[in-house]
């Protein structure tokens, strides 16, 4: 992170390594109670946290402020599944969490939760409620691993959808090669 951190996300919780220890997060922030980490990525000041049973976490970097988004919560940090699988940060700030069986959920600039995608409710533009990947292309357009790839315009909601042999699995990780 821009403070020199390195941030390491295992089976067992958040590991912060100063380059000289590593420490448990649980240790420094009490509320933040994730195992089983499956994504990390740093937008901005937050590191976003998304784990397997545990939901999805906001941390914020100055001062280590936890946000916690489950399934069951009443509020602007409710999402589909609490198995997060990929996540993905657009220009605009925008958070992409892709779940295992809860679709697409989408986290605007402010931290809430502003959109939730399935095939049940948008049908054009996701094909399994399982989400393996997201990456950002360009221009509000997202690649989705979603038996197939998705390229999906965010703003304007239009969506292509893509299958080619080897494709139609669960897609393990996607590279964008800047231009």
């Amino acid at each position: 992170d821009s403070y020199g951190f390195i941030w390491i996300g295992t089976w067992k919780g958040l590991f912060r390594y100063d380059g000289y220890d590593v420490i448990n997060f649980s240790v420094i922030n009490r509320r933040f109670n994730a195992l089983k980490i499956e994504e990390i990525i740093i937008n901005g000041n937050d590191l976003w946290v998304g784990s397997f049973v545990t939901g999805l976490f906001k941390i914020n970097l100055e001062n280590y402020e936890v946000t916690h988004y489950l399934k069951d919560n009443e509020d602007n940090h409710r999402i589909s599944d609490n198995n997060i699988i990929s996540l993905c940060a657009a220009p605009d700030n925008n958070i992409f969490v892709g779940t295992e069986r809860g679709g697409l959920c989408v986290i605007n600039p402010e931290g809430k939760v502003a959109k939730i995608y399935s095939p049940e409710t948008h049908p054009n533009i996701l094909r399994t409620r399982q989400i393996s990947k997201i990456t950002y292309l360009r221009d509000n357009t997202i690649v989705v691993g979603n038996n197939g790839l998705t390229f999906f315009n965010y703003k304007t909601e239009e969506a292509k959808m893509y299958t080619y042999p080897g494709l139609e699995y669960f897609i393990s990780d996607m590279l964008r090669i800047n231009d």
